[in-house]
């Protein structure tokens, strides 16, 4: 579906550009200027990252003017001061949201309260824990937006550190090389359907209209609800170009928790999209919802975790309600949702099938072979 945007959020500039891209320190733009991108970052107890993370942002080499959101939610580390120094030496350019109460524990969404601040015409995002690390990012993605009006995002892939800054690997996200510039065009539909793209990668057009379908309540795998409401306005820029790192480490919200918890918070986002998204968009989500939980039932079945098992299993039941929501006074889509329904119906065979077929494959590849001593 293509998306359509109001007229004073197409993202056109406003500004005449400088023949060359600087250092965003570096420019001098008139008083009350305003912001073509706006980079939203939030933080809680990254002491030991946020400096990376911030520096990753003044690297950027931009012909436009942008201004940097950093919301600390409460941090009890020295976060907030360090943000607070780097706001004294770029009073222009960076805004500080320092918070006396944490607001995520209260049920407030603070990637939601630093998105309402934000004044450009596009977003970028990066948490506090991860980095950029190409000086030209948020210029070229800006460029694919324009050079692609269909598109709402622009993403890219990410390498994956340790708490130390050591390469543990790629993303998973490993786009088909269509051009000499390694991008593609990801529809809509694949990313509710399950699609990954990484957070920090992620440059999308501001406009408010999917805030307010989200109800009011705290959903720890935010950024997945976000990609999927902001797909409903159209698909998204991938390139294979890696660009930032992602962070794992012990106090991460999701890499800090056990894969039980880790898992449920996956399929209650999912849940969550399932709800809220608008009823054309269901059944690709409605699938993945489906498919995510089945997998999870599998997982803590095999734990022998009975209480996680119901959960899990009772989710994937759902796929097959909230599809209901799809069908309209239309044959085509009556038989969209029974062909949904079905295939949800077939993912437990799928699973047993696939899952017979790597162990297969797995005991034909451990299999030794024995080697006589005479």
């Amino acid at each position: 579906m293509p998306a359509t945007f109001p007229n004073n959020q197409a993202g056109t500039l406003r500004h005449e550009q400088p023949p060359e891209p600087r250092r965003i320190a570096e420019h001098h733009w008139p008083e009350g200027t305003v912001p073509l991108v706006s980079i939203c970052c939030i933080t809680y107890n990254h002491e030991k990252f946020i400096a990376q993370c911030i520096e990753g942002f003044l690297i950027q080499e931009t012909t436009f003017p942008l201004e940097i959101l950093i919301h600390d939610d409460a941090s009890t580390d020295g976060t907030a001061d360090i943000i607070q120094d780097y706001q004294k030496r770029h009073p222009k350019l960076i805004r500080a949201i320092l918070q006396r109460e944490n607001q995520f524990s209260q049920g407030r969404r603070p990637g939601a309260i630093v998105r309402s601040l934000a004044k450009g015409d596009f977003i970028a995002l990066c948490e506090g824990d991860d980095y950029w690390t190409c000086p030209g990012k948020i210029q070229k993605q800006h460029q694919w937006l324009q050079d692609y009006p269909k598109a709402m995002m622009a993403a890219h892939d990410v390498v994956t550190v340790d708490e130390k800054g050591r390469l543990i690997g790629t993303e998973k996200t490993k786009p088909t090389d269509l051009t000499e510039a390694k991008i593609k065009f990801i529809s809509g539909e694949e990313i509710i359907g399950g699609h990954y793209l990484a957070t920090l990668s992620l440059f999308f057009r501001n406009i408010n209209n999917y805030e307010a379908r989200r109800r009011d309540r705290n959903i720890v795998h935010g950024d997945r609800y976000l990609f999927a409401m902001l797909s409903t306005f159209g698909g998204v820029i991938m390139s294979s170009q890696k660009m930032g790192a992602y962070r794992i480490h012990p106090g991460g919200v999701c890499s800090g928790s056990d894969n039980l918890t880790r898992m449920r918070n996956m399929v209650v986002s999912r849940l969550a999209i399932v709800q809220d998204i608008p009823p054309a968009y269901c059944l690709p989500a409605c699938e993945d919802l489906a498919q995510t939980s089945w997998n999870n039932f599998v997982s803590a079945v095999r734990t022998k975790n009975l209480k996680h098992s119901v959960f899990f299993l009772k989710l994937y039941l759902s796929g097959f309600f909230y599809c209901i929501r799809n069908i309209s006074p239309s044959f085509k889509r009556v038989m969209m949702t029974v062909k949904m329904q079905m295939r949800i119906a077939c993912i437990p065979v799928r699973t047993f099938l696939s899952g017979g077929v790597k162990r297969k494959l797995k005991k034909l590849v451990s299999r030794k072979k024995v080697v006589s001593c005479f």
